[in-house]
């Protein structure tokens, strides 16, 4: 797993924080979670909320360099059992897949959207339950080619 911030900007111009937990061997992002006042307490609870649910906690996690994570370092991951890896300094490189998920966030959500505050953003980013997500049936998705077929198909523009 890795963890990292992203800044992005509200309505009104003041900085959130964008905390992203990312699973680096199936790339999937676990967790993420904004605030305007990042803390080393709500990081250590973001990481006892995150890994609530999880069967297995993870081996390690790949983290930068930043002050607010010292805390987390020394306190936090060791009670939990687990290893922390830093990366150099000032070398996001090394923790590619966080960096690259948060070019994804500012191209596909917060290019087309501007949150009006971090519980805004915080609903933006939930994401829903795997569990809950059904596979469409035969009939559905047959259906639902014929109604994209009608809507979209050429012969129904018009000359």
């Amino acid at each position: 797993m890795a963890i990292d911030f992203k800044n992005t900007l509200d309505l009104a111009g003041n900085t959130m924080a964008v905390f992203n937990l990312i699973d680096h061997g199936r790339r999937v992002l676990h967790w993420s979670r904004a605030t305007y006042n990042p803390s080393a307490e709500w990081v250590a609870q973001q990481l006892r909320n995150a890994f609530m649910d999880l069967d297995d906690l993870p081996e390690a996690i790949v983290m930068d360099r930043d002050s607010i994570f010292l805390p987390i370092v020394k306190q936090t991951l060791p009670a939990m059992g687990i290893k922390t890896i830093r990366i150099g300094y000032k070398c996001p490189w090394q923790n590619a897949v966080v960096e690259r998920f948060h070019r994804t966030l500012s191209d596909e959500l917060l290019r087309d959207v501007q949150p009006v505050n971090d519980r805004h953003l915080n609903r933006l980013l939930c994401l829903p339950e795997a569990k809950t997500v059904q596979k469409p049936t035969a009939w559905q998705t047959k259906t639902t080619q014929k109604v994209a077929y009608r809507i979209f198909s050429p012969a129904h523009l018009g000359n």
